[in-house]
């Protein structure tokens, strides 16, 4: 700016406010703190128990919540989707030598469909995921499925190989 033949400069500093990325997480999970930047911000919306520190119960809300930083007037927000997950059929019937499986949404509908799966006979965690009953053998496998910190089982069952005899 100028007055009367004299000038000055001013520098605007303009601090960008971030109340982080959004997340999915489990309604099991324990409280955690959700982090702000710049701190020293105040937490809204659902799921927050303690609006200073940004303490987020996932039990409390399941689904969407729309979560709010504020620091001197600004305001940011991030999504937190709380996820339940579920494999949507109990068990999976293999025969030993129908080679391997991949456990694709047709084979095995669930939710949330990006999780990894563990346990006896997965050669690909995936996602998708692949089963191979030749690697388990035959018998009732119970395989792990974990999506956004939550998991539920998958019951494997691989029957043994036929065996055909020639009466003739």
């Amino acid at each position: 700016y100028s007055i009367e033949g004299c000038s000055d400069l001013v520098d605007i500093i303009i601090n960008e406010i971030n109340a982080g990325d959004d997340q999915i997480s489990c309604p099991s999970q324990l409280p955690f703190n959700l982090s702000g930047d710049p701190l020293g911000g105040v937490w809204s919306g659902g799921g927050i128990i303690n609006n200073g520190t940004g303490l987020f119960d996932p039990s409390i809300n399941l689904g969407l919540n729309i979560i709010t930083y504020s620091f001197n007037g600004c305001i940011d927000t991030s999504q937190i989707w709380v996820v339940d997950t579920d494999v949507q059929i109990d068990s999976l019937f293999l025969c030993l030598n129908s080679g391997n499986e991949v456990l694709n949404m047709g084979i095995v509908p669930r939710a949330p469909w990006n999780g990894v799966w563990s346990g006896l006979g997965i050669v690909n965690g995936g996602p998708p995921g692949e089963f191979s009953p030749v690697i388990s053998g035959p018998g009732i496998h119970a395989i792990n499925y974990d999506a956004n910190g939550c998991d539920d089982n998958l019951i494997v069952k691989v029957f043994p190989q036929s065996i055909l005899l020639d009466t003739l």
